[in-house]
């Protein structure tokens, strides 16, 4: 009788161990969850910072060979007149864009006649482009009472008054924060060597109505000097790193400098079966697959 007894307390406190682990387990179960989490985040941001730096790279190498070879300048404006341009380094897909400035619509100087055009290129409906073009005006002037109608309708009242300092505010506006940053770059920019546009838009619809609105023939400076944006993404299975640069070649000298650096995080799908080096010259690919695959 008292080995029954013993063998009944021996089963309770096996039971009453077993369920303390399972409360234990349920215990730690989030912070664990937690924890792996917070590890993926931090290898996937490490990954993004690496791809960041590597994009850098490619952008200044990219920039300094466009300063000294014309027509390599003149083979990447081309093939990105169509689309974004993208390549494989082993398991990474490299898109690259350079984009002539003189061929966007400069957001301090242009008319809003003509913003409204490029805005009805975007999509939005012809009153809708008009008053968001008004409040465009609105808000790069110092001018508070400019355009007060159209301001109210398009922006908010609290808004500054000044000239932009970068595409990334367009997306203070209501009608244009829908429009992904990597499409109002190759519409609009800050660093448009001419009054208006010297040739032609990169938007169809845009180029078969500029007729209607007044555009300039380069200038001496402009013949001088090209300004052009680049735009590098990276991407793998654990991260995307960016680099969008505005860049001033000077001609004359084979030199260029930096006029604006900032980040577009955005994935591109499209094709990109063919190797980096039919697109980049072999130099640049092999310096790519170098640092990022050392």
């Amino acid at each position: 009788m008292p080995r029954t007894e013993a063998n009944g307390n021996d089963g309770f406190a096996l039971v009453a161990v077993l369920a303390f682990l399972m409360m234990f387990a349920l215990f730690l179960t989030p912070f664990v969850t937690a924890s792996k989490v917070r590890t993926l985040t931090v290898s996937n941001r490490f990954e993004s910072i690496r791809l960041d730096l590597a994009a850098q790279a490619i952008n200044d190498t990219l920039s300094s060979k466009m300063s000294r070879d014309p027509s390599f300048k003149s083979k990447l404006l081309d093939a990105s007149r169509q689309a974004p341009q993208s390549c494989k380094i082993r398991d990474i897909t490299l898109t690259t864009e350079v984009l002539d400035q003189s061929s966007l619509i400069d957001l301090n100087r242009a008319t809003p006649e003509l913003i409204a055009l490029g805005l009805e290129s975007l999509g939005l409906e012809s009153l809708q482009a008009a008053e968001t073009a008004q409040a465009m005006v609105s808000f790069r002037s110092f001018a508070r009472d400019a355009h007060a109608g159209f301001r109210q309708t398009a922006t908010s009242e609290n808004m500054k008054h000044g000239p932009f300092e970068s595409v990334v505010e367009l997306h203070e506006f209501a009608s244009l924060q829908p429009i992904p940053l990597d499409r109002l770059v190759r519409l609009f920019t800050l660093s448009n060597p001419t009054e208006n546009l010297t040739n032609h838009s990169l938007f169809p619809d845009l180029q078969r109505r500029l007729n209607t609105v007044r555009a300039s023939e380069p200038n001496d400076q402009a013949a001088a000097q090209d300004v052009v944006s680049l735009a590098t993404t990276l991407q793998t299975g654990g991260g995307i790193g960016s680099d969008y640069q505005v860049v001033v070649i000077d001609n004359v000298n084979k030199t260029f400098s930096t006029q604006i650096t900032m980040r577009l995080r955005q994935r591109h799908e499209g094709d990109a079966s063919g190797p980096c080096a039919t697109l980049l010259g072999n130099e640049i690919s092999a310096y790519a697959e170098q640092g990022l695959n050392p």
